[in-house]
């Protein structure tokens, strides 16, 4: 049973650590949205974890691997100083340069017409 145990905790760190770690432009992607987005006094709380949920998908990186990544990082300040830079430059570019958005209308709006 022990044996097992130990093959099984082997074989599931070694997978775990074979994943695709997040590049360290995804990390500055995925902490400037998480800032861009708790900026947006405007938007619901709902709203903001749909967001998040979608920002998690584009950037390649989650929630849990960024709370692991700053506790990586709290005690090398070189290492949090690239990434602080890193989403800086993304905030500062969004900020200057916002992207035109085409207002698109919601379907559930639409005027339905009634048979007869």
């Amino acid at each position: 049973m022990i044996f097992r145990r130990k093959t099984l905790l082997i074989l599931v760190s070694g997978i775990l650590c074979a994943l695709p770690a997040a590049t360290p432009e995804q990390q500055a992607r995925f902490f400037a949205g998480v800032f861009i987005l708790d900026s947006r006094k405007d938007l619901s709380d709902t709203l903001k974890a749909v967001r998040f949920r979608e920002l998690e998908a584009v950037s390649g990186m989650k929630a849990a691997d960024a709370r692991a990544l700053l506790v990586s990082i709290r005690k090398r300040p070189e290492e949090w100083k690239r990434l602080y830079d890193g989403m800086m430059l993304i905030v500062t570019e969004a900020q200057a340069e916002p992207k035109k958005i085409q207002e698109t209308k919601d379907t559930l709006s639409k005027n339905v017409i009634k048979r007869r």
